[in-house]
């Protein structure tokens, strides 16, 4: 009996251990480097963000001619990681978006100009997987689709 509940106490130590080591590995820190896409060192290579000959870890940003932020975006190992942010020219929020090893990950929201909600999209491992929502400028829902994996399960539109 000794014995039987000593086995079982290895195996549940093991497997939260387990758990607990592939949780930390999902815990990714990107770099504080901020470049400007502008950079001519960084550049796009086989599906990858390269420094200088070195996957790139940091953040970029893009600009609009006037000079405000368009667009920041986090990467880890030449690929997206965490969070996007894309600007209006007024400085306002127009879009924020996630990602997890280059694939869409989690809620990715959108707006318009004057402040209304654009889209709520849901993704799992870069696969729409939840509620899809686009509403029109007016704050009048548009389309409503439900994935599951990556598969529309059900689906509604309305005209304005």
């Amino acid at each position: 009996m000794k014995k039987t509940f000593f086995i079982l106490a290895i195996f549940i130590l093991t497997s939260c251990t387990n758990k607990i080591a592939t949780k930390q590995e999902d815990k990714i820190s990107i770099p504080a480097i901020t470049l400007e896409s502008s950079d001519t060192s960084l550049h796009f290579k086989n599906g990858f963000w390269f420094l200088n000959e070195k996957l790139f870890s940091g953040y970029v940003i893009e600009r609009f001619t006037s000079n405000n932020i368009h667009q920041t975006t986090a990467y880890f190992n030449g690929k997206e990681e965490g969070q996007q942010l894309t600007y209006f020219e007024d400085n306002n929020l127009a879009e924020k978006r996630f990602y997890h090893h280059g694939e869409k990950d989690s809620t990715h929201k959108g707006w318009w100009p004057n402040g209304n909600k654009r889209f709520e999209y849901h993704f799992k491992d870069g696969a729409y997987n939840g509620d899809y929502k686009e509403w029109y400028e007016t704050g009048e829902l548009l389309k409503q689709i439900h994935y599951t994996n990556g598969n529309d399960d059900s689906g509604k539109g309305w005209r304005q």
